[in-house]
């Protein structure tokens, strides 16, 4: 992952740690109360402290009218957890740790707002019987110290406390004892990683026995569900923006960005062999496969027009359809391959005929449409956009059905379950929400474990298994709520 997207990272650890943790502590408080996060992350803490839980990472603070402060006052201490998804991203491969990779987290977590930071000392040590960094560092205003644990499997939580100068020595056994409560149990099944920039896209193949992910590192990796292991490694010179699965399982299409536009690229699934490569004007951002595997859709950025591609000998285009002014989000078909949904900047998404080409709907947004998904028996149409609404539609007349708030940033994914009974969104705020009809569409879920927008969400066939794709680089599979 590239430096200066860890640097955004870090600044945002910071600005939590710096502005929401400052606190007069009660060092010695003993540990009564418990937390647990719907990220997996569960700790006990002093009674009577504050919880701020980002997903992520959980901050503790027992004294809110302390954010504002500009220095930390005597008595002052606070501790920021971290999980180990955003401890990978962090320093890009959790697995190893060298004292540059510690001293870059020490700056990350202490630096901001507090000065230059000396690195003092870094000893291996033991927390609750798991092995163990201990990082001391300090700076004119203050001490820090950082514990990174292994919770195995390269996996590592990070403690992290600041406290006044010459205070940690008193505080440090109160930060340990937090630490050795941590656990880890994530909601996921499985974390696939590999990937070393955004994941744009997954699709699971017909069979549910793999899921292909497309990433602006330059590949698309396909992964076997059962083991987590990668099978293959799909490489391309650019960025990699979408990808799927024929109905067959025979091919998978990848979508992405050749030179100054885009390409369409065919592989044989069982190989991974190039089949055939369809340039677009466009980088090409969407790609979807016709019920029948007849037809290749695809959407692209700066391109308003959405390209039909079929096979007769080879790979050709053999129709434009014209009609969006922005360009193509997301392109999906109906179940019998007779409609066309897309979704664009321009605030609309619309429904084709495909076999004229004729645009038959146009369903308005007030923002940018960001992704689009038919329903099992195409009597639904969903949408995620800019503004956070999941938005439901009657395909055959193009009404509004619902509206679904609760996200709290753009929805860029949705899906529907093979069933019909749930819908999955994913979003910039990162969480994938999953929502149930029981009289009216209602949240049944919120899944936390990226520490990036959610990029990309989809079904397995038999509806058991939710994967997601995020900028975080990480593929996660998820058993999907019932």
């Amino acid at each position: 992952m590239c430096r200066l997207r860890k640097t955004c990272v870090c600044v945002l650890f910071v600005v939590m740690f710096v502005w929401v943790i400052p606190f007069p502590a009660l060092a010695q408080d003993s540990l009564t109360a418990q937390y647990a996060s719907v990220s997996g992350l569960s700790l006990s803490y002093p009674a009577g402290w504050m919880v701020i839980d980002e997903g992520s990472f959980i901050a503790l603070t027992n004294d809110l009218a302390a954010i504002n402060a500009d220095v930390l006052s005597s008595g002052t201490v606070g501790i920021v957890v971290i999980d180990p998804v955003a401890v990978a991203w962090l320093l890009g491969d959790s697995s190893t740790l060298s004292v540059a990779d510690i001293d870059f987290v020490t700056a990350a977590l202490l630096g901001a707002g507090q000065g230059e930071w000396e690195l003092l000392d870094a000893e291996a040590i033991a927390i609750a019987d798991r092995s163990a960094t201990r990082v001391t560092a300090r700076s004119a205003v203050a001490d820090g110290l950082i514990l990174i644990i292994d919770f195995d499997d390269g996996k590592n939580v990070v403690v992290a406390a600041m406290t006044p100068p010459g205070e940690m020595d008193q505080t440090e056994e109160l930060v340990r004892a937090v630490a050795a409560s941590v656990e880890y149990a994530p909601m996921w099944r499985a974390m696939l990683q590999g990937h070393t920039d955004y994941v744009k896209a997954v699709a699971f193949s017909p069979d549910g026995a793999q899921i292909a992910s497309a990433s602006n590192d330059g590949t698309a990796r396909v992964w076997d569900v059962a083991t987590g292991a990668e099978v293959r490694t799909l490489a391309h010179g650019n960025w990699v923006q979408a990808v799927a699965f024929s109905p067959d399982g025979a091919l998978i299409a990848t979508g992405g960005i050749e030179g100054f536009g885009g390409v369409v690229r065919v592989w044989d699934a069982a190989v991974g062999e190039l089949v055939a490569e369809l340039v677009h004007a466009g980088q090409v951002n969407s790609v979807a496969f016709s019920p029948d595997g007849a037809l290749i859709a695809s959407g692209a950025e700066n391109d308003p027009s959405i390209h039909l591609w079929t096979f007769d000998g080879t790979w050709q285009e053999i129709a434009s359809l014209s009609g969006h002014a922005d360009w193509i989000q997301a392109v999906a078909f109906s179940p019998d391959g007779a409609r066309l949904a897309s979704a664009a900047v321009d605030g609309t998404a619309r429904v084709w005929d495909v076999a004229s080409g004729t645009e038959l709907l146009v369903l308005e947004h007030p923002d940018v449409v960001n992704s689009i998904a038919f329903s099992p028996v195409a009597a639904l149409i969903v949408t995620g956009s800019e503004g956070g609404i999941v938005r439901l539609w009657d395909a055959a007349t193009g009404d509004p059905v619902a509206e679904l708030a609760g996200h709290l940033g753009a929805v860029t994914a949705v899906a529907f379950s093979p069933d019909g009974a749930l819908i999955a969104s994913g979003s910039h705020d990162k969480t994938i929400r999953v929502w149930a009809f029981d009289g009216a569409w209602q949240e049944k879920a919120t899944l936390k474990g990226h520490s990036d927008w959610i990029r990309s969400v989809d079904f397995s066939p038999d509806g058991t298994l939710l994967g997601s794709g995020s900028d975080d680089g990480n593929v996660i599979l998820w058993e999907a709520p019932r």
